[in-house]
């Protein structure tokens, strides 16, 4: 079939990997529908409060749809509400691999995906990684002939009392003459140097690559590396530059949900962006891609 000459170019999409806050966790309280429900908690997220159409609007106005739009394109989102940047990486790598008909994907876990997506690199302009929390990666140490994979997260969650293979950890870091700041450090390297190989393979296979950050601890590595900087986008808003989300919302109150008392009277119980936030990262994702190409 041949396209008629306005479609003569081929329409690619934009895959938009991040956490909670590119899946868009909130923005359906814009709707103002009489079927919403207040959050359980700021952080929290419960899928019982949520139905198919609160989620169809919370996806027409979440920043990768203004960004995709704008380039009349269209945007593929990591599916999952959060995760780890392993987690990420790992759900997006392998629906580039599952492209190629001939790989065999590994086994998912409970808890992990339903199923992955079957994309060629051939499909998508572009790849734009959002870096959610460090801890939430898993560090892996060897002890006693075994390799264990513990989840920090757990150990920053003052609110959890089962802290599993802890014992153990400490152990390690003792034995090694690791202090706590050393490992924090390692992780934030090696979580974002993940980031950056799997970036570097969409580049290689001609998919354009961005990074932006929610955390504020990346930002001093991003800054020493001439390839993920030359990459990075950072956010203008009312005259001042901030280098990640994290401090954006940490200077502007109302750009997080529970604290947006320009839109509501009683703003609904969710820390996570606002939609004025969401249009605000579009605004600099949009600006950074037409700039840098």
């Amino acid at each position: 079939m041949e396209p008629k000459q306005e479609f003569s170019k081929p329409v690619k999409g934009m895959i938009f990997a991040g956490c909670s806050f590119t899946w868009g966790q909130g923005l359906y309280y814009y709707s103002n529908l009489e079927t919403l429900r207040d959050a359980d908690n700021p952080w929290g997220y419960n899928t019982g409060l949520c139905t198919s159409i609160h989620h169809r609007y919370k996806e027409s106005v979440r920043y990768p749809r203004i960004v995709s739009k704008h380039f009349n394109s269209f945007d593929l989102v990591h599916p999952a509400n959060g995760g780890s940047n392993e987690k990420i990486i790992n759900y997006w790598r392998n629906c580039f691999r599952n492209g190629n008909r001939e790989y065999k994907l590994p086994s998912f876990g409970p808890g992990e995906f339903d199923s992955i997506e079957r994309i060629d690199y051939k499909e998508i302009s572009c790849v734009v990684f959002q870096l959610t929390q460090w801890m939430r990666d898993n560090f892996v140490i060897e002890y006693n002939d075994e390799f264990i994979n513990v989840p920090m997260q757990w150990y920053w969650d003052n609110n959890t009392e089962e802290k599993p293979y802890f014992d153990v950890l400490f152990k390690y870091l003792d034995e090694n003459n690791i202090s706590q700041h050393e490992l924090n450090e390692r992780m934030q390297i090696s979580s974002l140097n993940r980031v950056k190989k799997f970036l570097m393979e969409c580049e290689e296979n001609g998919v354009s690559a961005y990074i932006l950050s929610w955390p504020k601890e990346f930002l001093e590595y991003i800054e020493k590396d001439p390839w993920l900087e030359e990459r990075f986008i950072t956010f203008d808003y009312n005259d001042k530059n901030y280098k990640c989300i994290e401090h954006l919302m940490e200077n502007n109150e109302s750009m997080e949900i529970r604290k947006d008392y320009d839109t509501f009277i009683v703003p609904p119980q969710d820390c996570h962006p606002s939609l004025k936030c969401h249009k605000i990262i579009a605004d600099n994702i949009i600006k950074f891609i037409e700039k840098n190409g």
